[in-house]
């Protein structure tokens, strides 16, 4: 859910019960009185203080504390701007409750001075307390959520002394959502498969001599040789890795040189990320716009430039099926230009492709004749420059936001890839 949405959402909750509770408290105190009077200890215009008081305390703290619960499940997207009110929420409902009653007392009192009353009748002094107690919650309840809600992003050079004892008093926890390259867990076709030689200690004691003639494996503690290494075959499209425009077309955004991997701008693999979950679509199907758009609006995402969105499928269970690579949905044209029309660089999949899988790709476009459903995914760069991660892993432990994902590709001159180690950082 988007910030303003939950905002809006817990405002409006916020109102109701303050208005319940206004007309509760003024019957506890005034219940059996017609005419009710202003001045002295136990008055009307006395009350407002302790109203004030209390709506204010109630509409910062129990909202607060369901939003941090919220951020914590990744059921709300926090804002970028920061605050100065306390992170902790019963300080922060302090902080604010007390000017509140202040000045909402002061504010009630002058006004009933003004008005030259002495009592009220008991129907417009009920009414008046419960507005009064909608009005002051619609006010105080958003600005006490806009700061639950504000990321602490604080700039470095801008940081007091405490501020890096309490930094590591948080939890960041990681996701690993990359595969591991090995021999036998399939995980390509037959022809891309890798390779990995692995050398023992006792086998590099040759390469040793190199550097240091005449030294033996007894000369070396232990008699343990020299140093484990591993010997790789591979292409850049092995394992967990991040594809750059340049494997999909010569060109991008409508004619320009499309960028290899090496020239990715970093700022695009260090981003707040977004989880549809496509799990339920059968292996082949081609996702549209729309499918992309409803999951959206089911888990409450609004995209935001430079989101990461990455895609959930049947693949992600099948890790090591030797029919892994027809396995999954793939993500079509329209769907593929929904998510960079809105500004989004990076997506990403726990298939083997970003499009279907080739074996249904083959029977459509032998029903059709179609040659541009071959890949119309990946040519959707074309037209709008994006890079897709292949091959994650555990994407269905993901919330649907609330976390960052870091994609940093190997960084390899003029390369249509380049292998990444995939992770989901969350701040908890």
């Amino acid at each position: 859910m988007t910030a303003a949405r939950h905002i809006a959402a817990q405002t409006a909750i916020s109102i109701v019960i303050n208005m319940a509770l206004s007309a509760a408290f003024f019957l506890l105190l005034f219940g059996g009185q017609e005419f009710v009077s202003v001045w002295g200890a136990r008055g009307y215009a006395a009350d407002f203080v302790p109203q004030s008081f209390m709506i204010t305390l109630m509409s910062v703290l129990m909202p607060g504390l369901a939003t941090e619960r919220k951020l914590r499940a990744g059921q709300v997207v926090p804002y970028a701007d920061g605050t100065r009110l306390p992170r902790n929420p019963g300080l922060r409902a302090l902080v604010l409750a007390v000017p509140a009653a202040l000045a909402g007392g002061a504010a009630m009192a002058a006004l009933l001075e003004l008005a030259a009353v002495d009592g009220i009748a008991w129907e417009p002094a009920l009414g008046f307390k419960v507005a009064y107690g909608g009005l002051l919650g619609s006010i105080v309840t958003p600005i006490g959520l806009r700061a639950a809600l504000a990321r602490r992003d604080t700039p470095r050079h801008s940081r007091k002394p405490g501020d890096r004892r309490r930094e590591q008093s948080m939890s960041r926890r990681f996701v690993d959502l990359s595969i591991t390259l090995e021999n036998d867990v399939i995980t390509d076709p037959p022809f891309m498969r890798p390779k990995i030689t692995y050398q023992q200690h006792a086998d590099t004691v040759a390469e040793l001599g190199h550097f240091f003639p005449g030294v033996t494996k007894e000369d070396l503690p232990d008699q343990a040789g020299f140093a484990a290494a591993e010997w790789v075959t591979l292409t850049t499209h092995n394992g967990t890795h991040l594809d750059a425009p340049w494997h999909f077309h010569p060109t991008m955004d409508g004619g320009k040189r499309a960028i290899t991997i090496d020239e990715v701008p970093l700022d695009w693999c260090f981003r707040p990320g977004a989880k549809l979950d496509f799990r339920h679509f059968p292996d082949g199907y081609v996702v549209t716009a729309d499918d992309v758009e409803a999951e959206l609006a089911r888990i409450g995402h609004a995209l935001q430039p430079l989101d990461i969105v990455l895609v959930n499928t049947a693949a992600g269970g099948a890790v090591g099926n030797p029919d892994f690579v027809n396995i999954g949905c793939g993500m079509g044209y329209e769907a593929t230009l929904y998510l960079t029309q809105r500004g989004v660089r990076v997506t990403g999949t726990d298939a083997w492709s970003w499009d279907a899988p080739f074996s249904y790709t083959a029977e459509r476009v032998k029903e059709t004749g179609d040659t541009s459903l071959i890949w119309e995914g990946h040519k959707a760069g074309r037209d709008i420059g994006y890079c897709h991660l292949e091959k994650l892993h555990n994407l269905e432990t993901l919330p649907a936001n609330g976390f960052t994902v870091s994609c940093f590709p190997h960084k390899i001159r003029g390369a249509s890839a380049g292998w990444t180690r995939a992770v989901a950082i969350f701040e908890d």
